[in-house]
């Protein structure tokens, strides 16, 4: 959701930690890259909070949501996705 508040503060705390304190040890360039990635999605959905009334944003949502979907879809990782939900139960 784009009115998370703090969520993406969250998330790229916990990603920094999980890199961070993870006993094994990624290649500098793809701890840099995740980290930077991670920045330009919390940007994003900061510049999201205050520059789109909430209409736009849950347009903005409800778009990113369908794309993810159809992504899902032609990938064909729906399928991982529903067996890591079937493992779950």
């Amino acid at each position: 959701s784009t009115g998370g508040g703090g969520l993406e503060s969250q998330y790229c705390r916990n990603l920094s930690d999980v890199l961070q304190l993870s006993p094994f040890r990624l290649p500098p360039e793809f701890e840099r890259r995740a980290l930077t990635k991670a920045d330009r999605i919390r940007l994003l959905q900061q510049k999201m909070q205050t520059d789109l009334t909430p209409a736009q944003q849950a347009s903005v949502e409800e778009e990113l949501n369908r794309g993810f979907r159809d992504w899902l879809v032609t990938s064909g990782n729906l399928r991982q996705v529903l067996d890591l939900v079937h493992l779950e139960r």
